[in-house]
């Protein structure tokens, strides 16, 4: 079976940092999201959850395949099968409530958006910046017309510090936990097979509502099994306790051993046929050919007497 890959070029902090969360938080003020340093999050219509993250990776693939036109125009059935998502009349409307959240989306960093050549060389740099400016599904002519915001597609598109992710893989995630520690697993493999976090830092860089390490650990050992199971990542996780209600997670990335070519072997015919013997050979045909030699030579000489 020919697996499909459709690979999307992702900026870095925004897989560290998280633009939608794996609950369904009704509250709009997003408090677990501005509960991370240096970043601030706004979604007064709904924070995104798994759903809409599927969705938005959707329209960014789309914007890459068009040469990044942040432009996109298609068919509500033709995105949502790109998608994985059924094209009933239900989803239609989960398509535009989803829409409408990205819409309001805006995300702020303060000192902390990393561009790959250094942090905070020339002071505090603040960012803030929305994530769509348009959204259209017209019934009439079935259209789905959407408008990416420019500032954001530039971030990806010129950024040095950047992750192409799977989109397939992304969509065979089937737990929100497990997708959000996959994206945070891809960024802190960046260079490395190993990567080690604190128990309620990994937690807040989620962000987790558990607030307790024995809530936390085993959510983080499952999430990572199924990662293992869904995707081509295979990682492992060992948790090392530091005291009371204190902990670190190790995150170790398996690397794909390639097996070694077996010796080859002479085919039997080759070694029942040696070089050696051939040479042998020809000697034998010599001497046959002497003694006809001579047998001619001895029925002249008696037809001469």
């Amino acid at each position: 079976m020919l697996l499909i890959r459709r690979y999307i070029k992702q900026n870095v902090n925004f897989l560290e940092f998280p633009m939608w969360l794996t609950t369904i938080k009704k509250d709009p003020d997003a408090l677990l999201l501005n509960n991370i340093e240096g970043y601030a999050y706004n979604a007064k219509k709904g924070v995104p959850c798994k759903v809409d993250i599927n969705i938005l990776y959707g329209l960014l693939y789309l914007c890459q395949e068009n040469n990044w036109n942040t432009k996109i125009e298609t068919t509500p059935y033709s995105f949502l099968t790109l998608c994985g998502i059924s094209s009933n009349k239900e989803r239609k409307v989960r398509l535009q409530e989803s829409l409408d959240r990205w819409l309001d989306v805006k995300i702020s960093f303060l000192n902390t958006f990393y561009d790959g050549t250094g942090r905070n060389k020339t002071g505090k740099q603040w960012l803030s910046f929305h994530i769509m400016d348009f959204a259209k599904i017209d019934e009439k002519t079935n259209q789905l017309k959407v408008v990416l915001n420019n500032y954001w597609i530039e971030k990806i598109k010129d950024s040095a510090f950047y992750k192409y992710v799977d989109f397939e893989e992304i969509k065979r995630i089937k737990s929100p936990l497990a997708l959000r520690l996959f994206e945070i697993l891809d960024k802190n493999f960046y260079g490395r097979n190993i990567w080690e976090v604190g128990i309620f830092k990994l937690a807040e860089k989620i962000p987790m509502p558990e607030k307790h390490i024995a809530h936390i650990i085993p959510r983080i050992q499952t999430a990572t099994r199924k990662i293992k199971e869904s995707t081509s990542l295979d990682v492992s996780v060992e948790t090392v306790k530091q005291g009371r209600g204190k902990g670190k997670f190790i995150f170790t990335k398996v690397k794909t051993k390639q097996t070694a070519l077996p010796k080859q072997i002479a085919p039997p015919e080759q070694k029942t046929l040696p070089k050696t013997k051939q040479k042998k050979a020809k000697p034998k045909t010599k001497t046959l050919t002497t003694i006809q030699q001579n047998l001619q030579r001895q029925k002249q000489q008696m037809q001469e007497q």
